[in-house]
Parts: structure tokens; C-alpha cells; sequence
């Protein structure tokens, strides 16, 4: 057994936000990391309680049964209510959050997760947990290669919005911090941008982005939990040093799908002012940025299973 499963008094873990994360989170540990074998030692060992306003929907019925079945309880709760906050606050001995923040087009700030913060420090002064951020924190660094440490400047909201919570969790509980970039998996690659031939920016003008494999975050963040010290900060992100029209080419040639067409930087944010792009991706292409991993590797002692896009994404197309 892994030194981070606990083998004495059941603790209580508490998902905030259920989605595709959460559910990889769960049924990894169910299963043996090289067998695939089913376990319910981390079950043993851990009640687990999941927050979301639809519960443990994203599964099929035969998987909520079988969570139920070992404990998994789910609380469809409205966080917007703050007595639902305050509820929660007092129930976990760890905790995830994957939350996303309130989107917001005014709003740099997440009350919500504030007053997360304050009930937990104030009821739960022991809890410690990880908190699900973004490498958009960082905003534009103008493609040089930067780690943990470099200045954060983001200008898009929700970026802000995430900043903010990074120093609320730093300033109150006891939380380790996840900058996490783009997430990949098969059913979370662009086919559908690429089908509807929405354009890339051209070589002089791209920007890179940064990639982690679904499953290689859902086991982070359980390490994370364990053994990221808290108000310390990881870039959760695989090796990959892409350019954004470059990925979409290699979604396209995995998939045997015409190549995203190429316009300048220019003609990108007309395409933006005309609404013909969405505000989010429209933020994409004005950040360039390359992130070292180290901390991740060297502190987390983490050994990506998918540690290059590219490579993956050739793996699928020769299945």
C-alpha cells in the first residue's frame, strides 16, 4: 500500500465540484495502478463526499450504485447559499476543490470561496487539501520559460478570479496549489473547433500552451493531497512546449481531419470584436507562455503517464 493510504481511522474527503476530474479521481481509486484491478482499500480508509449541484450525475447508474455501495455520499448543495458553505466546512478532514469560479463579466473576486476559506479556518483549522488553479494566473510572459516563482500578471477575469483564490487558500487553511493548463483526454481533444475549420493563428504570431493528460491530473491531485506542502504552488503540466496551431495540427492528423487554416494575430482579434470566436479562446491566442515542471517531478515525485501530447496523440491514431 502507498505510504499516503492511510490505514488507521476513517477520514472524511471532500470533492467540491464534480465533473470529469472528479469522476477520473474516483474510479482511479478503485483500481490497481497497473492491473486495473478492482480495490476498495482506499474506500476503507476514506469517506468520501462529493459537492456538486447534480451530485454524481456524470455516471452511468450502475457506477453511482457501486460508489454508493462503498460510501461515496453525494450533497447536491447550491454553494451560492452561504449556509450550504458553512455546512460543508465542517465535515472534511481533506479536501479538493475543483470548483470553477462564478463566471463573471465585472467580478475579479470569488466570495464563495472566500467565505469557504473562513469557515474552514474558523471550524476546521486542521484540514488541508489542494486547490484546483489555473496556469492562466500567470498571463502573458511573452513565450519565455518560467516556473513557480515568476510574477504573476493575469488579465483575463476568470484568471483573476483564480489568483484571488490562490492567495485566499495560502492565507487561511492548509492547501497546496495546482496551476493546471489545458487538459487532454480522448473524449477532450478540439475535433469539434477543428470540423468547423475555426481558425489558428499563423507561425509569427502563435502562442504556446501548455497540456496535461485527464488521468495524469486526477492521480496529482490525489498525491497532491498527501504530499504537496501546503501553501506551496506546482504547474501541473506534462512536457510538452507546443504551439497552439501546432497541437490543433496534430489532433488533425490523428484523426485524419483537414488542418486548422491560419490568419494573422490581427485579423484574430476582428474575428473576436465580430463575436465569430468566443471571448475564452479569443483570451488564448493573446498568451504565450512555456512552464517547467520541475516541482512536479522533484517534489511531488510524480512520473507522468502521458508525459507529451504529441505522443499520445500518435499512440490513438494507431489504434
Amino acid at each position: 500500500m502507498n505510504n499516503y493510504e492511510l490505514k488507521h481511522n476513517k477520514k472524511r474527503l471532500l470533492i467540491v465540484g464534480y465533473g470529469d476530474i472528479g469522476k477520473r479521481f474516483l474510479e482511479q481509486r478503485l483500481k490497481y495502478a497497473y492491473f486495473g484491478e478492482k480495490r476498495n482499500i482506499f474506500y476503507e480508509h476514506f469517506r468520501t463526499i462529493v459537492i456538486s449541484r447534480s451530485g454524481l450525475s456524470n455516471l452511468n447508474e450502475r457506477a453511482v450504485k457501486d460508489f454508493k455501495k462503498i460510501g461515496v455520499v453525494e450533497l447536491k448543495l447550491d454553494l451560492d447559499d452561504h449556509k450550504n458553505i458553512k455546512r460543508i466546512a465542517k465535515l472534511p478532514t481533506y479536501v479538493i476543490v475543483l470548483i470553477p469560479t462564478k463566471h463573471s463579466t465585472i467580478q475579479s473576486t470569488d466570495p464563495r470561496m472566500k467565505k469557504f476559506c473562513v469557515f474552514l479556518k474558523t471550524n476546521n483549522a486542521k484540514c488541508k487539501g489542494v486547490y484546483i488553479s489555473t496556469t492562466g494566473v500567470y498571463g502573458d510572459t511573452k513565450s519565455k520559460l518560467i516556473d513557480e516563482t515568476h510574477h504573476c500578471k493575469p488579465k483575463q477575469l476568470r484568471s483573476k478570479r483564480r489568483l484571488f483564490n490562490e492567495k485566499i487558500f495560502k492565507n487561511g487553511p492548509r492547501f497546496h496549489i495546482l496551476r493546471v493548463p489545458g487538459i487532454y483526454a480522448k473524449n477532450r481533444l478540439p475535433i469539434e473547433r477543428i470540423k468547423t475549420n475555426k481558425p489558428a493563428l499563423v507561425p509569427s504570431d502563435d502562442v504556446y500552451t501548455s497540456h496535461v493528460h485527464a488521468e495524469d491530473l486526477a492521480r496529482i491531485v490525489f498525491i497532491s493531497i498527501f504530499k504537496g506542502k501546503p501553501t506551496r504552488t506546482t504547474n501541473a503540466v506534462d512536457d510538452s512546449r507546443l504551439k497552439m496551431a501546432d497541437y490543433f495540427d496534430e489532433v488533425s492528423k490523428a484523426f485524419d481531419l483537414p488542418k486548422t487554416p491560419r490568419i494573422s494575430k490581427v485579423k484574430m482579434n476582428k474575428f473576436a470584436e465580430e463575436k465569430k470566436i468566443s471571448s475564452m479562446m479569443a483570451g488564448f491566442f493573446k498568451e504565450s507562455r512555456r512552464l517547467k515542471n520541475n516541482r512536479l517531478k522533484e517534489e511531488l515525485k510524480i512520473a507522468l503517464n502521458y508525459p507529451n501530447v504529441v505522443d499520445y496523440l500518435k499512440k490513438l491514431s494507431n489504434k
